[in-house]
């Protein structure tokens, strides 16, 4: 991967096609490989918007035709010859944003400082899920989504793990967090 001097890989993600690197730094923040070739190229596009600090790609997923991107700037969306920040309403829309998945073929999840959002990506759609809806905390730590089987998703955060007993787009109450603290060598952490 043709990295930037001093950042390193950040994130790596198969997609259909082959393998997406995310990385630091406002020129060299995503890289792609196909499965038939043998280098990394550099596929990063200039971002339209000044970056608070050098733009680092925290975790990435692909859905309908787009390559969305966990990053320091908030909610990227990748699609070939640009890249946009995605606003919600009258959210601000940069805040970093540490780890996203695919919950279906047209809805992603992603964390944000008030919870997680599962967003459409069709009508730009939103819900907003909090400590209001069950969460033990809005603080979704980096890579803290999962969705398990039966589209059951797990919500790692700085107080305990939180999952749902159905479908999140049943909207309903998130369990009781079944994991709240851990000891290592018999200390709390």
């Amino acid at each position: 991967v043709p990295l930037a001097s001093g950042t390193g890989v950040n994130v790596i993600r198969e997609s259909e096609n082959g393998i997406l690197a995310g990385s630091a730094g406002t020129g060299n923040y995503l890289f792609f490989k196909a499965h038939e070739d043998s280098v990394f190229r550099n596929i990063s596009l200039p971002i339209p918007f000044p970056a608070k600090s050098d733009l680092s790609i925290g975790d990435i997923t692909v859905n309908s035709g787009f390559i969305w991107k966990a990053s320091s700037e908030g909610l990227l969306k990748y699609d070939y010859k640009t890249v946009e920040k995605v606003v919600l309403g009258n959210f601000n829309p940069d805040f970093a944003v540490r780890t996203i998945e695919n919950l279906a073929d047209d809805e992603i999840l992603f964390n944000y400082p008030l919870g997680i959002v599962r967003y459409r990506i069709s009508t730009g759609e939103w819900w907003l899920y909090s400590e209001g809806n069950g969460l033990p905390s809005n603080n979704v730590v980096a890579r803290g989504i999962y969705l398990g089987s039966r589209k059951r998703v797990f919500v790692g955060t700085s107080a305990g793990v939180a999952y749902t007993s159905g479908k999140i787009d049943l909207n309903q109450k998130s369990n009781e967090p079944f994991v709240t603290q851990a000891f290592v060598n018999g200390s709390p952490k």
